[in-house]
């Protein structure tokens, strides 16, 4: 992982260009904690001497400036529209991930011709006032999807409503189709719809790589997904304006059986059985 595009993308800026003539936006995945060594094209402009690799550090405002403002604008200038801040914290390392937030949405922020936007992990610390949240590697199975109807509606309770997570899981597990269908199913009436896993030969988020059953039920989730956005770009509004979240949820008694697990955005009841 790295800042520098390999000899495979002879022009990034032409590939840029022609994937926002489709009307698709791009994002990069980096990792400001790890190490930048001097093998990255616009290492110079970290303004280093003598130095053959360099580490993003807070007590330094000379290097937090060129990092922000000269080494990733490059970048920028390319027509990059957000950043996968790809951190995986330590409990003790939160605030450094708060940091890593702050810094890279206040960065965007000075861009007027674009809204800032960044996926992040979860810093703890006024977890929302920044990132789409991403809930990170998740396993593959049906324990997870159960989840997280309750980890949504429960991020609800501290204001927090942009959760992103990895459709049918990340890595481990066991495919299913089945797993799959009802994970796409959830993902339609979440904030973001990410379909993303981890690089494995036996993982598939590609629709029509699954069996043509499956395929044509998600086919029809996904075009149901694409006529709500409007929808959803209103709600989003509302909660950027006055604070009304996407999600909301009750607590009913079916015969005896205690339902907690609804999600509700504004009119839309889903409901996990």
């Amino acid at each position: 992982m790295g800042y520098t595009f390999t000899d495979k993308l002879t022009n990034p800026k032409a590939t840029f260009d022609e994937i926002h003539k489709q009307g698709v936006r791009i994002g990069l995945n980096i990792d400001p904690s790890k190490v930048i060594t001097s093998a990255e094209t616009n290492f110079n402009f970290l303004g280093i001497q003598g130095a053959g690799s360099a580490s993003l550090d807070f007590n330094n405002p000379n290097f937090v400036n060129a990092y922000y403002n000269s080494f990733l604008k490059t970048l920028d200038d390319l027509g990059n529209d957000f950043y996968f801040i790809d951190y995986v914290p330590r409990e003790e390392d939160l605030k450094r991930l708060f940091l890593f937030n702050h810094y890279q949405f206040a960065t965007q922020s000075r861009n007027l011709n674009k809204r800032p936007m960044i996926f992040s992990r979860n810093s703890n610390i006024a977890a929302h006032r920044y990132p789409v949240c991403y809930s990170g590697r998740t396993r593959v199975s049906f324990n997870t999807l159960k989840l997280l109807p309750y980890f949504n509606i429960s991020s609800a309770n501290i204001g927090l409503s942009w959760w992103a997570h990895d459709i049918g899981g990340y890595l481990n597990g066991i495919e299913d189709s089945e797993l799959f269908t009802r994970s796409v199913q959830l993902g339609v009436f979440s904030p973001i719809f990410l379909l993303h896993a981890g690089p494995s030969r036996y993982v598939k988020r590609e629709p029509w790589r699954w069996d043509i059953k499956t395929y044509k039920i998600v086919e029809e989730y996904c075009n149901l997904r694409h006529k709500l956005i409007p929808y959803l770009y209103s709600e989003a509004f509302k909660y950027h304006k006055k604070d009304y979240l996407l999600f909301n949820h009750y607590i009913i008694v079916i015969l005896g059986y205690l339902m907690m697990q609804y999600i509700v955005i504004n009119i839309i009841l889903v409901v996990n059985f």
